[in-house]
């Protein structure tokens, strides 16, 4: 009896350890950019990336985003905007976890100085397991 209850409780602290276990995510964008994140305890944490952004201007720049609160993933999908006030800046990261992958799209919209203007961007992203 004793090791059956032995038994049951490492089960248990098993299946615990695998639900809180932190998955690190790191890839390429659809614009061949970096972007990693983690994935623990049913939320998306340390988001970062890189984005190519473009002017009406038409000048193009890479702009580098990361220091997002964390975020809910709720039933296998999230969807999430920030906005920052210095420098001017909206993103925006939309997505699926999958058994074998997380996909999504960024979206970021920046003041960019230099050309009095706002520039935006949008990528997508396939990041494996």
């Amino acid at each position: 009896m004793t090791a059956l209850i032995v038994a049951l409780v490492l089960l248990g602290a098993a299946s615990a350890y695998a639900a809180t276990t932190a998955k690190h995510y790191k890839g390429k964008t659809s614009q061949h950019e970096p972007i990693s994140f983690t994935i623990s305890a049913g939320q998306i944490k340390n988001l970062s990336f890189f984005i190519d952004v473009r002017c009406p201007s038409g000048h193009r720049y890479r702009v580098y985003d990361s220091h997002f609160p964390s975020f809910k993933i709720t039933r296998a999908r999230f969807d999430q905007s920030f906005f920052a006030s210095n420098p001017k800046a909206t993103a925006r990261v939309e997505g699926r976890v999958r058994a074998k992958s997380v996909t999504g799209t960024l979206t970021d919209r920046t003041m960019i100085k230099r050309e009095h203007h706002y520039c935006g961007g949008k990528s997508t992203f396939k990041l494996l397991k």
